[in-house]
């Protein structure tokens, strides 16, 4: 049996052992209980759930005062959007495919103006937009591009936002961890998350709220008035510990010369393969995102899929798998889709040599002639 890399982390990495230890501790604990029930079980979901809360606000900033938590970061999208009716909503090209729908649902239901900004490298997307915006109008971002390790810069986005007046819900799913986040997106009105690209649980997302103004998807709900049933609430304990666990096993990575692999790993992919790496002033420490011509993509990662290597595909959560993607077409690169590598924590020095013979052998056979 081969040895496993995930080289795949923005599309989530595995499970932290202190996670899973809490989930499995509120597994334990109690029953499966709506935290709307009257009787002791039920007040002691809710005060968990609560704690929960609070805990996870915190880490995110101080502006916001409440959250709800959801099955994962898109149903936080659609319920904000169910919540609003703007005249113009503006989704920069290259987002994920959530935001965009999201927004289209708004768009065709109240006639808002839909408007996409192209990528580009300097504010992400052209901030001119901003000029024609006000208070009646939002703004659907991500903090972070993880198809290109694009990084926002958050204190200009914060300026124009504020000068403006427009509503801005951001996404940090691809950037929860790998980067501070913590009071650099106060200028957001709604902040979502999921866990599972940082060493979380997949089921589970989180919005930070600044006002308790969301508006249920469906009726008949009554749980925090906005969605029936149980919550999961021992996902929802492993969530609420996921940001301090991972900072814990990312400082403990980097003092085991993570940053030092991640650098040799992206010399090799420049200066052996030849390829075209995006690399930005502020760009995500665990993206090594390119481009190449003459390469079949999709035959170089089954290649390395067979030796137990998983890579990324570029666009398949942003445009859509196997469709061009909006982020090259916008940067004029002749490519339908970017070469994603993103590394998890596990990446070793000592691995890079096995790494890097597997990697020419793959690149060969997937070359165009």
């Amino acid at each position: 049996m081969c040895k496993i890399f995930n080289f795949d982390s923005v599309s989530g990495i595995k499970v932290f052992k202190k996670v899973k230890e809490r989930v499995s501790f509120s597994l334990d604990r109690v029953a499966p209980t709506n935290p709307s029930s009257r009787h002791l079980l039920g007040q002691e979901t809710a005060s968990i759930i609560d704690s929960c809360t609070k805990d996870l606000t915190e880490s995110i900033g101080k502006s916001f005062s409440n959250g709800v938590w959801t099955s994962s970061a898109t149903e936080c999208h659609h319920l904000i959007a169910n919540s609003i009716k703007p005249k113009k909503i503006i989704v920069p090209r290259g987002s994920r495919l959530s935001l965009v729908n999201a927004a289209k649902i708004l768009s065709t239901k109240y006639g808002s103006q839909f408007i996409t900004p192209k990528f580009n490298q300097s504010n992400g997307f052209d901030f001119s937009v901003f000029e024609n915006l006000n208070e009646d109008d939002v703004l659907f971002v991500e903090a972070s591009s993880s198809e290109l390790g694009f990084v926002h810069d958050l204190e200009k986005l914060s300026s124009a936002v504020k000068k403006s007046g427009v509503k801005v819900l951001i996404d940090i799913s691809s950037s929860a961890g790998w980067l501070e986040i913590k009071n650099k997106v106060n200028f957001a009105n709604w902040v979502s998350l999921s866990f599972f690209r940082f060493g979380g649980p997949s089921g589970v997302g989180f919005v930070a709220l600044k006002n308790n103004d969301l508006k249920p998807i469906f009726s008949g709900v009554e749980q925090e008035g906005l969605r029936g049933g149980c919550l999961p609430l021992s996902l929802i304990e492993g969530a609420s510990i996921t940001f301090s666990v991972f900072k814990q096993e990312f400082e403990s990575s980097i003092k085991n010369d993570w940053n030092e692999a991640i650098s040799k790993l992206r010399f090799f992919l420049n200066n052996h393969l030849k390829v075209n790496e995006f690399l930005f002033e502020r760009h995500l420490p665990h993206v090594l995102s390119s481009w190449a011509n003459n390469i079949d993509l999709d035959a170089f990662r089954m290649n390395l899929s067979l030796e137990g290597i998983h890579i990324g595909t570029g666009p398949a959560c942003i445009s859509g798998a196997g469709k061009k993607s909006e982020t090259l077409e916008d940067l004029n690169i002749p490519t339908r889709e970017s070469l994603l590598i993103s590394p998890d924590l596990d990446l070793k020095i000592e691995d890079l040599e096995y790494l890097y013979e597997k990697f020419e052998k793959a690149w060969k056979n997937a070359k165009i002639i």
